[in-house]
């Protein structure tokens, strides 16, 4: 019986051996509880072996079995050890990314490109009528930088003849004759003043409406013609103008009664003189010299350059047009 105790305790020390070589081994540390529980086991079978060896050896079946159990018990604790439950729940949910099945994407139906057309003046424009009376329109600017008032005298299909709805300027006629292609108003209006009142793109709208001349004045033959909305009449009221602002020469007459200037024709009344439109719109007579008297343009246009933007053709509010 005591080589049987002895044998026991053998096994048990090579069992603690081989379970610590082995936490070695693998790193493993055993736990708190694991070292108590172990230590508790291995203290109660040696003072169970003790006290067998004490009671001189003698044992029974029953002995036998308890220290049997004893070793399983530690060998389980050492070999198979309980971790400790952990406080923290961790819950792992595996999601799974579910294959997307493409949704047809439907080809979107192209939004068609509307294209403004541009309006011609020309769809708007119209002669002079006695019901209509006179279309306007702003063309080119002043020295004050506002935008000179033209008066419509005729719209065909190409060309638009216009009349300065105001005095621009007081200049003298000639030095010397009447004649009007060789005079120097004909000159300054087809050099500095064309130059000055209308931009790049402006006198390139400008058409000729006199042989090599874009800019003239009207002639008398202009100021009484019925399709132009003027007439026979001594005293034409459609005749009479006003001085603009932003004026050529500040020397212009006006007339102290009615306030209204005199200006040129081209129309010569002798070889020094010229037929002029007098303050009250009838014809006279004047001096080619003179310094006081106005100067009221007239261009021609062409009308398939001319957009219009604005205005109703009113002389409060003229057509505004852009250059095409």
């Amino acid at each position: 019986m005591d080589v049987l105790l002895l044998v026991l305790g053998i096994i048990c020390l090579i069992i603690f051996l081989i379970t610590f070589y082995q936490f070695l081994k693998n790193k493993r540390r055993l736990s708190s509880k694991q070292y108590v529980t172990l230590a508790v086991a291995l203290l109660s079978l040696a003072v169970r072996l003790i006290i067998i060896s004490n009671s001189g050896g003698a044992g029974n079946q029953e002995t036998s079995e308890t220290h049997t159990a004893t070793i399983t018990s530690v060998t389980n604790v050492i070999i198979n050890p309980q971790e400790p439950a952990d406080t923290t729940t961790e819950t792992t949910t595996s999601t799974e990314t579910p294959e997307l099945t493409p949704t047809p994407t439907a080809t979107p139906t192209p939004t068609p490109t509307l294209t403004v057309k541009p309006v011609l003046l020309k769809e708007m424009v119209h002669n002079w009528t006695r019901n209509n009376s006179y279309d306007y329109i702003y063309f080119g600017c002043k020295l004050d930088n506002m935008p000179v008032l033209w008066r419509v005298l005729s719209a065909n299909q190409d060309t638009l003849t216009l009349l300065c709805e105001k005095v621009q300027a007081a200049m003298q006629y000639d030095k010397h004759s009447s004649e009007w292609r060789e005079s120097m108003l004909c000159n300054w209006l087809n050099t500095e003043y064309m130059d000055v009142t209308f931009s790049e793109s402006e006198r390139n709208t400008l058409t000729l409406i006199e042989e090599n001349n874009c800019v003239t004045i009207p002639s008398q033959n202009d100021m009484r013609f019925s399709g132009y909305g003027f007439s026979d009449v001594k005293h034409d009221i459609n005749r009479i103008a006003n001085a603009d602002s932003g004026i050529w020469n500040t020397a212009l007459y006006i007339n102290t009664s009615n306030h209204h200037p005199a200006y040129y024709t081209k129309t010569p009344d002798g070889g020094r003189t010229v037929v002029i439109v007098g303050s009250d719109g009838k014809f006279k007579s004047a001096e080619v010299t003179r310094h006081d008297l106005g100067v009221r343009p007239m261009v021609s246009l062409n009308l398939d350059k001319l957009v219009y933007t604005s205005g109703d053709g009113s002389m409060d509010n003229p057509y505004i047009v852009e250059i095409k």
